[in-house]
């Protein structure tokens, strides 16, 4: 017995739905996860008194030294 049309197209949307769902879902792991991540960073730097960030390069225009850019390098 063979699917009609209709009855494709509607598997096909109900499988979009939950592709998306799915996508939504793993972007909030990401957030949860990177929360999590910055406060055991946050609580490593309180408790043990150090700096375990990356400090940020200065902006190519605020270079100490005249005609050197960070993109140079």
């Amino acid at each position: 017995m063979s699917k009609s049309t209709k009855q494709k197209l509607q598997e096909l949307a109900h499988e979009v739905k939950l592709l998306k769902e799915q996508k939504a879902q793993l972007g909030t792991q990401e957030e949860k996860k990177a929360a999590i991540l910055d406060m055991m960073i946050a609580i490593a730097e309180q408790e043990y008194n150090l700096e375990a960030r990356k400090k940020r390069a200065p902006a190519a225009g605020n270079s100490q030294f005249p005609g050197l850019s960070g993109e140079q390098f």
